[in-house]
């Protein structure tokens, strides 16, 4: 390796690092700000009867009386030991947990965010080169609707017509409620996400066909364009050769650096359609107080994040090598 990519490795790494201790102390200091009791959650949780003795054993259990930086101290040990601690709501570990909820959160997230790319691009890049036509208009006001409607809506609104009015597909979960985990086919799971990645890649790809749109229109005014614009005669396939190459890249780049907006988002949804993912655990950990498991998705959230804008910057550099610094 050479001493310029070691250099590189090592800010990259070292920008992790501080990115991931900053982002722990945030979530665990508003955490400890909360009104919400971890030790209270986990016995309404649990459904639990115990006096104040048993009460004070399990907040020591929790650490819960701890000052908030020596339950960060306390943390940091652990992590650096390997392991992420236990949930206090579920009582396992936390990165079992997690693994085991992003693999029902795989297909939604994914499937949404690469949808939304594709067709976010196409759309605008349509809208952008027919640009005041009725095409152009239907959907940059749709949207705009949809930037600005909130997601857990626009999936009641998908319930109300596809579910509940139709019959097509399932109110909720990632599995017919009667099956076991072994049984469950590739077809029953795609039934089930169907609605929540509609409604996911609806309101994420909004923002990326806004964008190309606006691309497309801003390279069609310059000089090259419009000089081969005199030259040839303008059908959509010239038009394609012309405007893809310099909107494709920039795109591109905002969709991998969307991904944490993509997650934010399946927050909500998954909350509607009680989909059992990483999002609606995420919510249910914060709500629960589960500090272990609050800062055991930040973190895996974090670098995923975190990769996924060093991938943009890595492509962003082969397709452009102009862009190097």
């Amino acid at each position: 390796m050479t001493s310029w990519k070691k250099q590189w490795l090592i800010k990259k790494l070292t920008m992790l690092v501080l990115l991931l201790l900053g982002t722990s102390f945030l979530t665990l200091l508003l955490i400890d700000l909360s009104p919400i009791d971890p030790v209270d959650s986990y016995i309404r949780g649990k459904m639990l009867v115990v006096s104040h003795e048993q009460a004070a054993l399990i907040s020591e259990r929790f650490n819960a009386n701890q000052h908030f930086i020596m339950k960060y101290l306390l943390w940091l040990k652990m992590i650096l030991s390997g392991d992420l601690g236990t949930s206090i709501l579920y009582q396992i570990p936390v990165s079992q947990l997690i693994f085991e909820r992003f693999q029902a959160s795989f297909l939604l997230l994914f499937g949404s965010w690469f949808l939304s790319g594709v067709v976010g691009y196409i759309v605008g890049f349509l809208a952008g080169i027919t640009e005041k036509s009725l095409f152009d208009k239907f959907f940059s006001v749709l949207s705009y609707i949809t930037l600005s409607t909130p997601s857990f809506w626009i999936g009641m609104i998908l319930i109300m017509i596809f579910s509940v009015s139709l019959g097509w597909f399932p109110t909720s979960l990632a599995s017919p409620a009667q099956s076991i985990d072994g049984s469950v086919s590739l077809g029953d799971r795609l039934h089930h996400v169907a609605l929540p990645l509609l409604t996911l890649t609806i309101v994420s790809s909004s923002n990326i066909m806004l964008f190309t749109r606006q691309k497309v229109i801003a390279e069609k005014k310059k000089d090259y364009y419009q000089f081969s614009t005199v030259n040839t005669k303008e059908t959509l396939s010239n038009k394609i050769k012309q405007l893809l190459p310099n909107t494709i890249l920039p795109a591109i780049v905002l969709q991998f650096a969307s991904f944490g907006e993509v997650f934010g988002g399946s927050m909500l949804v998954e909350q509607v359609f009680s989909y059992p993912g990483l999002g609606k655990l995420t919510v249910d950990a914060g709500v629960g107080g589960d500090i272990p498991l609050v800062l055991g998705i930040v973190l895996f959230m974090t670098v995923t994040i975190f990769v996924g804008n060093q991938l943009a910057d890595y492509i962003r550099l082969k397709l452009d090598p102009r862009t190097v610094k």
